[in-house]
């Protein structure tokens, strides 16, 4: 009720004028002109020094209201009193770093760390400045190494290792992911113990899981996990802060029957601080066998064994909702028996900020699809393009909707098309983990990831082809996993590498989707022999698959498979 009343405040009209109310508006201020009238009526070393830091506390008020000149603006009147204050050097680098002035933040922190000697939290931001660029091989190792030094001087704080497994998810190192964040979770367990919090049977997701409608499509696994008793039984809990920004509501609703949704902690009695001695994130789970597995070959597995036993999809859509879905369907021109299949295909506008900074190889053009548009609704069928409103436009065709330009886009009709689809058309999007949450089918394409696109089985998938740019020349597996590349998704760092990415042919996309709309046809023997050959050869680099690749993208592809495999 607290949490809610907070956040009702904060977006009314009113909220100007109250928060100035709040001590934590003027007491800065306050405390900055007695500062002001000591140091004037007794000037001396204690006053000096009591001044400067009545002007870090009004930096930090500015901060807080995101009026960055200001906080530099005290912060060097901070400096020009004492040179050797850290915390004002800390704050005029995080002011400068909201800036984008990543260079001069670093050079701030730096300075920190040289008057205050070695502080963890010091290089805990320094790393996080040089995450702005984690797209720069250099800047991404450097940030890796300042987590490290972080974590040796304070191998106790959990929330460090979080950052310290980014760098290596980025980096495409999964084994040190897997090796930092099994370091993370034995110390999260020991503070956990030594608080009595094990023995509450409570666990948590952390934002990792919750911030876009992919990784709540991941929380499938968790719960399979659990229920295939590969973790202890145990209360799920997802504590949204206020204001945390949730991608697609009814989504994250479907998970209601397995997950408590909760505003604080403190419903359950327990503080956040609690909560993160509690939580689990999506980067790596802790097995029986002690070992601790980053997400990907952890949700393989889990998966296998699911299906392995014949257990049913988690999910299933309310008959009232497939009940309106199908409703929405002949208000969009569809017959009530018609089939179809969702199409999505990522571009640039939905993370638009993001995109902008960090270029994708995630995204394709909707104009290569084409072809398969049209082999589906030869078939029979029609296609219902998904996405949002930036996307670029498709011409008018016969049996098909563009949905994402319409007007009966909806957050529930986003989960139905995804769910009620004969199978799911699309690109490397959050969007794709959801449809095999309903145990729809999935043909990915335009995937830069060589390994497993997803954990699911029912997928068949195609990936990008890596080229150099110095010789034109395609590149097989092993040539891609010796640059690092073979689990990594930013042009950046493949161009440092000397590797382009080239999207699918608009025919190779079309060969899958005939392949998904005759899925009853057997691959041939040199078509199972190839496919065996990819897995291993992924396999032994330390890559995972699951699903299978389209058989008529390998039959095309035979650079993939390396000579050395070829001679096996």
């Amino acid at each position: 009720m607290k949490d809610r009343l907070k956040r009702l405040l904060k977006d009314s009209a009113l909220w100007p004028l109250l928060k100035h109310v709040l001590p934590v508006y003027h007491r800065p201020l306050l405390g900055l002109l007695k500062a002001r009238a000591r140091f004037i009526l007794r000037p001396g070393i204690a006053s000096r020094a009591n001044l400067a830091r009545a002007y870090i506390k009004m930096a930090k008020s500015h901060i807080y209201e995101n009026d960055l000149p200001n906080t530099i603006a005290d912060c060097d009147k901070a400096l020009a009193l004492d040179p050797t204050l850290a915390e004002a050097l800390v704050e005029r680098g995080h002011a400068r770093l909201r800036q984008s002035q990543d260079r001069e933040a670093i050079a701030d922190y730096e300075k920190a760390l040289a008057v205050s000697g070695e502080v963890a939290e010091i290089h805990m931001h320094i790393g996080a400045a040089l995450m702005n660029g984690f797209d720069d091989p250099e800047r991404l190792n450097e940030a890796a190494r300042r987590y490290e030094t972080a974590l040796k001087l304070e191998p106790r704080k959990p929330e460090y290792y979080a950052r310290a497994v980014l760098t290596h998810r980025y980096a495409g190192r999964w084994e040190d992911v897997a090796r930092t964040w099994e370091r993370g979770l034995k110390v999260q367990r020991e503070l956990s113990r030594e608080r009595g919090l094990d023995k509450l049977g409570v666990r948590f997701l952390g934002e990792s899981w919750l911030g876009s409608v992919g990784h709540v499509g991941a929380i499938d696994y968790y719960i399979k996990m659990s229920r295939l008793g590969l973790q202890p039984a145990h209360r799920i809990v997802a504590a949204l802060r206020p204001g945390y920004r949730v991608h697609n509501r009814f989504h994250m609703d479907q998970w209601k029957p397995y997950v408590d949704f909760i505003e604080s902690p403190a419903a359950i009695g327990l503080s956040w601080e609690d909560a993160g001695l509690l939580t689990d994130e999506l980067w790596g789970l802790t097995f029986p066998d002690g070992k601790t597995r980053w997400h990907v070959p952890a949700g393989i597995e889990v998966q296998k064994r699911w299906e392995a036993e014949k257990r049913p999809p988690l999910l299933r859509l309310p008959e009232a909702d497939a009940a309106r879905g199908r409703a929405c369907l002949e208000k969009m021109g569809l017959p009530r028996d018609a089939w179809f299949v969702s199409l999505h295909v990522r571009q640039p506008g939905y993370w638009k900020q993001l995109d902008a900074e960090h270029p994708t190889a995630r995204d394709a053009d909707i104009d290569a699809y084409l072809p398969a548009i049209r082999a589906i609704t030869e078939a029979g069928g029609w296609v219902i393009r998904m996405g949002d409103s930036s996307m670029k436009p498709l011409a008018a065709m016969e049996r098909v909707v563009d949905y994402a330009h319409g007007p009966h886009k909806s957050e529930w009709m986003d989960v139905f098309l995804w769910a009620s689809c004969r199978f799911y058309l699309g690109t490397c999007s959050g969007a794709a983990n959801v449809p095999p949450t309903y145990g729809v089918p999935c043909a990915l394409t335009n995937w830069p990831l060589l390994g497993a696109p997803l954990w699911y089985g029912d997928i068949v998938y195609l990936p990008k082809v890596f080229r150099t740019k110095k010789e034109g020349r395609a590149l097989g597996v092993s040539e891609v996993f010796a640059a690092g590349l073979g689990m990594q998704d930013y042009k950046g760092l493949f161009a440092h590498g000397g590797i382009e990415v080239l999207d699918n042919a608009a025919e190779e996309i079309e060969a899958l989707a005939v392949e998904m709309l005759d899925r009853g046809a057997k691959p041939s023997p040199e078509e199972a022999e190839r496919q065996r050959r990819f897995e291993a050869l992924i396999a032994s680099h330390g890559g995972y698959t699951a699903g299978t690749l389209g058989r008529d993208f390998l039959n095309r592809h035979p650079e993939l498979l390396d000579q050395e495999l070829q001679r096996a």
